[in-house]
């Protein structure tokens, strides 16, 4: 298979690319604005999985913009997280009062 770069190419992946950032930003966006727990999940997951590499170029190349890049990161996943972890004691605790 003979890989070229042409407009038809670079269409079919545009459009790829295009539904991929939806699914990816879309379908978390959804269940949070719902505040729906699969959503918090997904974006929490989804912003953990670039922390690893924002300390790798932080490290090897550092700058104030991926500081300020990797801590905002890491805000959002604590909030997150710390959010899921809310839930889980409120709902234990209704579950220990209808007992």
């Amino acid at each position: 298979m003979k890989l070229s770069l042409n407009q038809a190419t670079v269409k079919r992946l545009t459009l790829a690319e295009a539904v991929d950032g939806c699914v990816r930003a879309g379908i978390p966006a959804i269940g949070l604005w719902r505040e729906r727990r699969w959503g918090l999940w997904l974006g929490a997951v989804g912003g953990a999985i670039y922390v690893p590499v924002e300390v790798y170029e932080l490290w090897h190349r550092p700058s104030p913009i991926k500081a300020a890049t990797l801590a905002l990161n890491v805000a959002v996943v604590a909030y997150l997280g710390w959010n899921l972890w809310r839930r889980e004691q409120q709902a234990a605790a209704l579950a220990r009062a209808t007992l």
